[in-house]
């Protein structure tokens, strides 16, 4: 048995958050998995793990207590169920080392002094592999496009996806989330269901051209749930491409809805209102 690397369990816990956004479908077996690299981009090793669901794609980095020499530039791509298993494992004050101990066999120990844990949790490394390359290329790019930039309390968006959602009225009468740019307000919709149509402004700062597009509130969630107590997120304004958020040490990128009957919704302007100019009153002299 071979060790790899060691890991604090917060940071490991960091690592595991991406199995939030790998495929639960079980046709897309090749998205079933978290793929975890250790990089060496300056002096520290830097651990990445990368999933998608095809619909949302994330990197969430962390950097490691130790590594391998042989272990650096290496990667391990581990089922989605094993990741999840450790999420429900692991303490932050835990002490996670990775071994390889076969060809495709991995243990996972996970002790604590203070608490006295030990255990022993072992994988088989998964045969299908998610699209690394193509989730780096897709997150830098939707970056490097970026002309609008958002800023919000992590808490207002959330409130505001509640909101969106008690506009779903079950079945088929779904609420999805309209998101809006303009003069540097940030507006949000719903399309008309059942129990209405909502229009609001978001509380927040936005900086950049004219930009909207339908989101899955559901994708918004999973990713708004990773933020901080702000929200940063920036996307370019061009049509139908996807919004990126940033993170602490996480890029969480999610494509807009491509559905016909999803229209734009039109928002009221603020009308101005006329006030007649107050006049200052004029004392005319009188000649006796």
């Amino acid at each position: 048995m071979t060790e790899m690397a060691k890991i604090a369990g917060i940071e490991l816990r960091r690592l595991a958050r991406a199995v939030k956004f790998a495929s639960m479908d079980e046709a897309k077996t090749a998205l079933m998995a978290v793929h975890v690299a250790f990089n060496k981009p300056g002096d520290s090793v830097i651990a990445v793990a990368s999933a998608t669901d095809g619909f949302a794609a994330i990197q969430s980095l962390a950097p490691v207590i130790s590594c391998a020499k042989t272990a650096v530039g290496k990667a391990i791509t581990f089922p989605a169920s094993f990741v999840s298993l450790l999420l429900d494992t692991v303490r932050p004050d835990d002490q996670v080392t990775i071994h390889r101990s076969g060809e495709n066999r991995f243990i996972i120990s996970v002790t604590n002094d203070k608490t006295g844990k030990n255990l022993a949790l072992a994988s088989t490394e998964s045969s299908a592999v998610p699209p690394v390359d193509s989730i780096a290329t897709m997150i830098k790019s939707t970056k490097d496009g970026a002309d609008v930039n958002i800023e919000v309390d992590t808490s207002a968006l959330e409130n505001a996806l509640d909101i969106i959602g008690a506009y779903t009225s079950g079945g088929n009468d779904l609420a999805y989330f309209f998101l809006a740019i303009h003069d540097g307000a940030i507006r949000y919709a719903s399309n008309p269901t059942e129990s209405g149509q909502c229009r609001a402004i978001l509380d927040g700062t936005a900086a950049g051209p004219k930009a909207s597009r339908w989101f899955n509130p559901g994708m918004l969630r999973k990713a708004v749930s990773l933020m901080p107590e702000k929200t940063r997120a920036a996307m370019p304004s061009k049509p139908k491409t996807p919004i990126l958020f940033m993170g602490d040490n996480i890029r969480v990128m999610v494509a807009p809805m491509d559905n016909a009957a999803l229209k734009d919704v039109k928002f009221e302007e603020a009308a101005a209102i006329e006030l007649p100019l107050q006049q200052s009153a004029v004392v005319e002299s009188v000649s006796a």
